[in-house]
């Protein structure tokens, strides 16, 4: 192991074969051969920029201060900063919220309604704060149940088009919904939308195995970033997909998980209409139900979810809170329910006495 603090390497100046104007290099990575990674800290004075020149085994670039800006040959400008503004539904996807802010993003959040996105308030957002992207959850949404509907589904790329916003498609579930819906990457033909979808929600929650469909320069790009930060999926998961898919019981695997989801559904609901809760949605298929208790539309300090989260912890329920699904982390009075876990006696027990 080699150790190095930053008083061991020297700032250098660009070698002018390879860059235009002041560059100054800090190397940090140069492994010794037969290993070819190098890496270094880059810093460009005004004006300054490289030539034209070629990388056959790909190269990986971090904005850590400042812009910048990046071409391929015959490619647009691609210009990069950290901190980039970025789009979120509201309520979202819990776990893409601190991801994001580990990456340095800023998130600000659309609503989400019954028919997608709210397209009026993503506009005015998007004309104020230029987002780089939105993230959109198209079918059975996490946490609100909701589908996009054809129409939010063209307005919303026609506004992504506007505003020169990437649109990054989770579509983990839909092969939990009976029916059809929106497809964003294949409406917008894969100019401006990044599609991901994955095995976890229909074969095992455990099976952490996804994919990504884009188009192929931003594909090659993101391989490149993939293998820098993560090397391999486990073996073990892929093959266990592979083996699902290939012994041709896939489909009617999804067809019985489908039957069974609907019916806790309606048991479900019906529990939660006896106890005089609010669903924001009744999807009556994928995984989750919106809901908050009786009472709970008053003022949000006073009635946020947390609280009883709390409580149902110390009783070894797991509740999940509005407040996880917010930008902000607000004491929202909502809560997720998986309607898979849901029928249990002692959980309906503690909601009835809470």
């Amino acid at each position: 192991m080699d150790i190095h603090s930053a008083r061991d390497r020297e700032t250098r100046r660009g070698n002018a074969d390879w860059f235009t104007g002041t560059v100054w290099q800090d190397p940090i990575i140069e492994a010794p051969a037969p290993a070819r990674i190098r890496g270094a800290r880059v810093s460009f004075e005004p004006g300054a920029r490289t030539a034209w020149h070629t990388h056959p085994l790909g190269q990986t670039l971090f904005v850590v201060s400042g812009i910048g800006r990046a071409q391929t040959q015959g490619g647009p400008v691609r210009e990069l900063r950290p901190g980039d503004t970025v789009l979120v539904e509201q309520p979202g996807y819990a776990n893409l919220l601190p991801l994001l802010r580990l990456a340095g993003m800023r998130a600000l959040a659309v609503p989400r309604g019954a028919s997608g996105p709210d397209c009026d308030a993503l506009d005015r957002i998007a004309r104020e704060h230029k987002p780089r992207a939105i993230f959109v959850n198209t079918v059975l949404q996490n946490p609100s149940g909701t589908t996009v509907t054809m129409a939010t589904a063209f307005r919303l790329l026609q506004l992504a088009q506007q505003h020169g916003m990437w649109v990054v498609e989770d579509d983990i579930s839909r092969e939990l919904l009976p029916g059809v819906a929106p497809l964003l990457a294949a409406l917008d033909g894969l100019e401006r939308v990044v599609y991901l979808g994955g095995y976890s929600k229909v074969i095992s929650p455990s099976v952490r195995v996804g994919y990504l469909v884009a188009h192929r320069d931003l594909v090659r790009d993101l391989a490149r970033t993939k293998m820098a930060v993560g090397l391999t999926s486990p073996e073990i998961m892929e093959r266990i997909v592979h083996q699902v898919m290939r012994e041709g019981r896939y489909r009617g695997h999804i067809l019985r998980t489908r039957e069974r989801l609907a019916q806790a559904h309606a048991e479900v609901e019906a529990r939660m209409d006896e106890a005089g809760f609010d669903l924001a949605a009744r999807p009556q298929a994928g995984l989750f139900l919106w809901a908050r208790p009786a009472g709970a539309e008053g003022d949000v300090s006073a009635q946020g979810a947390n609280a009883l989260a709390q409580r149902a912890s110390q009783e070894g329920i797991w509740l999940a809170p509005g407040s996880y699904f917010d930008v902000d982390e607000t004491d929202l009075p909502w809560i997720r329910f998986n309607v898979a876990y849901s029928l249990d006696a002692a959980l309906w027990r503690f909601l009835r006495k809470a």
